[in-house]
C-alpha cells in the first residue's frame, strides 16, 4: 500500500516536521542530526514546509509549543550519542518502544552492520504501515538488519510482542531501549511494567535511554518554560500528561527498579551541551520541563 493512502500519527508527524524544519538552519549546531527527517512528511506537512518561511514556522512553534523545537535537537543528539556508545560497548540488539518516525537505523546503518547488531521497532499497527512504506518509498524495500514488530500499546504487553509472538528479539542479548517521548502519557502502572520488562528480559549491562516530565512541572509547583503552555494542550488533543518524576529522586526511583544511573541531564545541561556554538553562546531556547536519562540494567539477584 501506498503511503498516500495510509494516515501517519499526528504526534509523530509533529516531532518529524520539527525536525525536518531544523534542516533550513544556517548554523550547524541547530540543524537537527535528522538529516532524513523530510522523507517521512505527510503530504500536508510537506506542503507546509514547502509554503511557510522557517522564520514564520518558527515563530508559529514558540506560541504554541515554546522550546519544543530545540528540545528535539537536543533528545536527538542525546540518543544518537548513546546508540554510538552502545554500540561500541558491545550491544548487538536496539529496541525502539514507540518508534514513529525514528531514522537511526539509516542514518547510523554502517556502525549497526559493523557491529553486527540488529534494529526493532516497536509500534502500533497504523504509524508502523505508514513507517514502512515510507521505507519502501525511498529505499525501495525494508533494511534487512531491521525488524518492525506491530502493538497495540492498550492491549498487547512487551512480553506477548516480543516473546511469545515469534518476534527476532533476543533476551540474552545485550540490548539497547529507546523509549523516548512516551513515559508521561502513561500511567504508573504501565511505566513500571515497561521498566521491569527491559530488567527482566536482558542481560546486566543493557542501557535504557528516556525523557520524563518533571513531576513538579505537571503538578504545578514550578512552572518551567513552555510548561503551562503544554499541559494545557495536551489534554486538546487527546494526549494528556499524567506521569512525572521528581528531578531529585531519579536516581532512586531508577535504583527501586532494577537499573542504574548513568546520566542524567537537566534542560540546562542539555541547552549548554547541544543548542550553544563554539563561543557557549546560547543559539535557541529549549522548553524547561523535560529531562534526559540514560540507565543500564543492574545484575540480577
Amino acid at each position: 500500500m501506498a503511503s498516500s493512502d495510509l494516515r501517519p500519527s499526528s504526534s509523530s508527524q509533529g516531532c518529524t516536521f520539527l525536525r525536518a524544519l531544523s534542516q533550513y538552519e544556517r548554523h550547524p549546531q541547530l540543524r537537527n542530526p535528522d538529516y532524513l527527517a523530510p522523507k517521512f512528511l505527510s503530504p500536508a506537512h510537506q506542503k507546509l514546509m514547502l509554503a511557510a518561511r522557517p522564520w514564520w514556522a518558527k515563530a508559529v512553534l514558540r506560541k504554541v509549543s515554546p522550546g519544543a523545537y530545540f528540545y528535539q535537537i537536543s533528545r536527538i543528539q542525546f540518543g544518537d550519542e548513546a546508540l554510538l556508545q552502545a554500540l561500541e560497548d558491545g550491544v548487538s540488539q536496539v529496541l525502539i518502544m514507540g518508534a514513529g518516525n525514528d531514522t537511526r537505523a539509516f542514518r547510523f546503518e554502517r556502525e549497526i552492520l559493523k557491529a553486527n547488531a540488529r534494529i526493532i521497532e516497536l509500534d502500533t499497527p497504523e504509524s508502523q504501515a505508514w513507517k514502512t512504506a515510507k521505507v519502501e518509498e525511498h529505499w525501495g524495500g525494508l533494511p534487512g538488519h531491521v525488524s518492525y514488530v506491530p502493538i497495540d500499546f492498550n492491549k498487547t504487553t512487551l512480553e506477548e510482542a516480543l516473546l511469545q509472538n515469534g518476534a527476532s528479539y533476543d533476551p540474552e542479548a545485550k540490548t539497547l531501549f529507546f523509549w523516548e517521548g512516551v513515559c508521561y502519557y502513561l500511567d504508573a502502572d504501565s511505566v513500571d511494567k515497561v521498566l521491569a520488562f527491559v530488567r527482566e528480559a536482558s542481560p546486566a549491562g543493557s542501557s535504557l535511554v528516556f525523557d520524563y516530565f518533571q513531576k513538579a512541572a505537571l503538578e504545578g509547583r514550578t512552572k518551567p518554560y513552555g510548561a503551562q503552555k503544554v499541559l494545557k494542550r495536551g489534554p486538546e488533543r487527546g494526549e494528556p500528561f499524567i506521569y512525572g518524576i521528581e528531578e531529585n529522586e531519579i536516581e532512586r526511583f531508577l535504583g527501586k527498579r532494577g537499573l542504574q544511573l548513568i546520566r542524567h541531564m537537566a534542560p540546562k545541561d542539555a541547552a549548554r551541551a547541544y543548542l550553544c556554538d563554539e563561543k557557549g553562546r546560547l543559539l535557541g531556547r529549549q522548553h524547561a520541563y523535560l529531562n534526559l536519562v540514560k540507565a543500564v540494567t543492574s545484575p540480577k539477584t
